[in-house]
C-alpha cells in the first residue's frame, strides 16, 4: 500500500504559524475469491403522518429490494417509527423465508402521527447490538421525511449517543427525503455514527441510495481505521474534513471499502521554534484487522528566515485540497446560521474563511478565484434561504468534505438500483469530538 504525507510548504518562519497536512492512502481490494464480511444491518423507517403521497411506499419499496440483496450470511431487523417505535422484524438471519416474510411485512405499513427518531433509531441499533458478531459489521440505516419532534429532539444528545454506539461498531447513516428534515442534525448524527448522509430531493431516489449504501457496506476491506498523528511540542492539529477522534487523540477514519481512496487533510498549528533543528510530523495508520499493516510516513518543516518562507510556493495539488474543504468548510457553517436566522453572523463566519484563505496564499490563482467565490456568497448567504436551498448547499459543502458524490450522481436510473461493490474516492473527515 502506497502512504503518503505531504505539506503545502517546506519551511517554517521563525514564529508561529499554520501548516496544512495532507495524508493519502487507498484500501486494498478483497482478495480473489474472498467473501465479503457478513452484515448485520437494520432499517429505521419513518412511518409519521408526512410520510404521505406515495413517499411511504416507495421507502417501503427501497428498503425491500435492499433486504432481498442480502445474503443468508447476513442478518437484518426492521424498525418503523412515528410518535413511538415498533420492531416490525427482529433481527433475523437473512435466509429466503426471513426476507419474504418481511417484504411481506413491510406490504402493510400505513403512514402514523409524529415523529419520534431518536426512538426508532435507537431501538434498530439495539437490534444491531444484541446480535452483532466480532466478524460481522453493523449498520442501521435511518429514513425520514421531518423534523424530529417527540422523545429525543436535540442533536448533540444524538450525536453522543451515535458515537457511544459506534464505539460498539454499530454505525448509523442517514437518509433526509423531501425538503421538511433537518439536514444539520442527520448529518450530524451520520458523521458521529460512522456512516453517511444521503439527501433525496424526491421519493423516486431512495432506490438508487440504498444500493450505494448497501454497496458501500459490501465493499468494506479494512474495519475501524485510524489515522495518529504525533506533531512537535506545544503544536496542536485538526482535520479539515470534520470526523471524530478516539480518546487516545487519533483520528477515526470508520470502516474503508476495496480500493477506496483516503485524502485526509489536517491543519497544523505550530508554535515558535526553539531551535533551527527541523520540526517534523508524522502520521501512522492502524485497524481492527491489520489489513492495512504498519503504514507511517512523515514530513518536515524547516526554520527559515521571513523572506525565505514567503518566497516558497506552496504545492499546487496541496493548494487545491485545502482550498475546497476551506472552502466547504466555511459555507456550511455559515449555513448552520443562515438556517437559524442569524444572518450578521452567517456573512462573518464567510468572511472569517476569506481571511483564512488570504493567509494560505493570496497570490495564489487557486486562492484568488476561491475568495471571488466567496465574496459572492457571503450576502447570499446573509439572507433568508429556502428550505430546498439550504439542503442543495448542505449537500454541497457536505458531499466536497467527505469526497461523496451528491444523490443526483449516484444513480440515475432505478433498474441499476441493485447493491453492489464499487471504488469510491473519499475525502475522511475529523471533529474535535471524543469517542
Amino acid at each position: 500500500m502506497t502512504f503518503a504525507v505531504n505539506a503545502c510548504r517546506s519551511l517554517v518562519p521563525q514564529s508561529p504559524c499554520v501548516r496544512y497536512v495532507v495524508v493519502e492512502f487507498t484500501a486494498p481490494p478483497r482478495a480473489e475469491g474472498a467473501s465479503r464480511a457478513a452484515a448485520n444491518l437494520a432499517f429505521a423507517v419513518d412511518r409519521s403522518g408526512s410520510m404521505t403521497n406515495g413517499k411511504l411506499r416507495l421507502a417501503v419499496q427501497a428498503a425491500q429490494r435492499a433486504i432481498g440483496a442480502l445474503n443468508d450470511g447476513d442478518r437484518f431487523s426492521v424498525v418503523t417509527f412515528d410518535g413511538g417505535a415498533d420492531v416490525v422484524v427482529p433481527s433475523t438471519a437473512a435466509t429466503p423465508a426471513a426476507r419474504s416474510d418481511a417484504i411481506a411485512r413491510l406490504e402493510r405499513l400505513r403512514p402514523g402521527g409524529n415523529t419520534d427518531l431518536g426512538e426508532g433509531w435507537l431501538r434498530s441499533a439495539e437490534q444491531v447490538g444484541l446480535t452483532l458478531t466480532p466478524d460481522a459489521l453493523g449498520r442501521c440505516i435511518v429514513l425520514t421525511d421531518g423534523q424530529t419532534n417527540a422523545g429525543i429532539v436535540d442533536a448533540g444528545e444524538l450525536a453522543e449517543h451515535a458515537r457511544a454506539l459506534r464505539a460498539r461498531r454499530v454505525t448509523t447513516s442517514t437518509i433526509g427525503l423531501g425538503d421538511g428534515f433537518n439536514e444539520f442534525l442527520l448529518g450530524r448524527l451520520a458523521e458521529a455514527g460512522g456512516g453517511a448522509f444521503y439527501y433525496a430531493s424526491d421519493a423516486a431516489a431512495l432506490a438508487p441510495i440504498f444500493a450505494a449504501e448497501l454497496g458501500d457496506v459490501f465493499s468494506i476491506t479494512a474495519r475501524d481505521v485510524a489515522l495518529v498523528i504525533d506533531v512537535p511540542e506545544d503544536a496542536s492539529v485538526e482535520s479539515l474534513n470534520d470526523y471524530a477522534r478516539a480518546a487516545d487523540g487519533a483520528f477515526v477514519l470508520g470502516s474503508l471499502g476495496g480500493e477506496q481512496r483516503v485524502q485526509a487533510v489536517f491543519r497544523v498549528q505550530l508554535p515558535e521554534p526553539t531551535s533551527d533543528a527541523a520540526r517534523t510530523v508524522s502520521v501512522r495508520v492502524r485497524d481492527q484487522d491489520g489489513v492495512l499493516g504498519r503504514a507511517q510516513a512523515a514530513c518536515t518543516f524547516t526554520p527559515a528566515a521571513a523572506d525565505a518562507c514567503a518566497a516558497e510556493r506552496p504545492a499546487a495539488d496541496v493548494v487545491a485540497v485545502v482550498v475546497a474543504l476551506e472552502e466547504a468548510r466555511g459555507l456550511r457553517e455559515a449555513l448552520e446560521q443562515n438556517q437559524q436566522g442569524d444572518y450578521e453572523l452567517a456573512r462573518q463566519r464567510v468572511m472569517m474563511t476569506i481571511a483564512r484563505l488570504r493567509d494560505f496564499g493570496a497570490n495564489d490563482p487557486v486562492v484568488v478565484d476561491a475568495v471571488a467565490r466567496l465574496e459572492r456568497e457571503r450576502e447570499r448567504f446573509g439572507r433568508r434561504m429556502s428550505s430546498r436551498n439550504s439542503k442543495e448547499e448542505y449537500m454541497r459543502a457536505y458531499s466536497t468534505q467527505k469526497g461523496r458524490r451528491s444523490r443526483h450522481d449516484i444513480v440515475d436510473d432505478a433498474d441499476a438500483a441493485a447493491p453492489r461493490p464499487r471504488r469510491r474516492d473519499v475525502q475522511l473527515f475529523t471533529s474535535s469530538a471524543a469517542l
